[in-house]
């Protein structure tokens, strides 16, 4: 979904320029995004977006677009504590996404929990790293591996 509103939005611009762009005209726009509502589901099936008015520019898109997919994760999140019977206080990202403070905003202030974002480019290899040290017995637990790393991190706060 971001990929794709950059490519044909933006298109003008191209890497941290594009990106740039993007958060300065998603954080312009209104928070209601003049009314449209766009379904990110175009991985799965065709998304949709309604509401689209005259009054709608590319940041107006971006916005309403980083508005679905935190619509998104708030139901992922809402079905795994339900499945899995707790309640998150914190959510911990990670990935490229995470580079875009604005939409961790977004994201703190739809969950109202802290969203924790890592400083760590190569989290996956590291995981499975916390994970082989347990596996041998160098720790109790992929958790307690965790500890004794120092990962740097930000924390978000939900606004107001």
């Amino acid at each position: 979904m971001i990929e794709w509103v950059g490519r044909v939005m933006f298109s003008e611009l191209k890497g941290a320029a594009r990106y740039e762009a993007m958060i300065a005209e998603a954080e312009a726009a209104p928070e209601d995004c003049h009314g449209l509502f766009l379904d990110p589901d175009l991985l799965i099936k065709k998304g949709a977006m309604n509401g689209l008015s005259l009054d709608v520019d590319r940041g107006t898109i971006y916005r309403a677009a980083l508005t679905g997919l935190v619509r998104r994760l708030k139901t992922g999140l809402a079905t795994l504590e339900t499945a899995g019977n707790f309640h998150a206080e914190e959510l911990t990202l990670v990935g490229g996404g995470t580079r875009n403070q604005f939409w961790t905003q977004l994201k703190a202030n739809a969950l109202g929990i802290p969203v924790r974002t890592l400083d760590e480019p190569e989290v996956t290899v590291l995981g499975a790293a916390m994970v082989a040290f347990w596996g041998v017995g160098l720790f109790g637990s992929p958790e307690e591996a965790r500890q004794h790393f120092n990962l740097p991190s930000q924390v978000t706060f939900p606004a107001g």
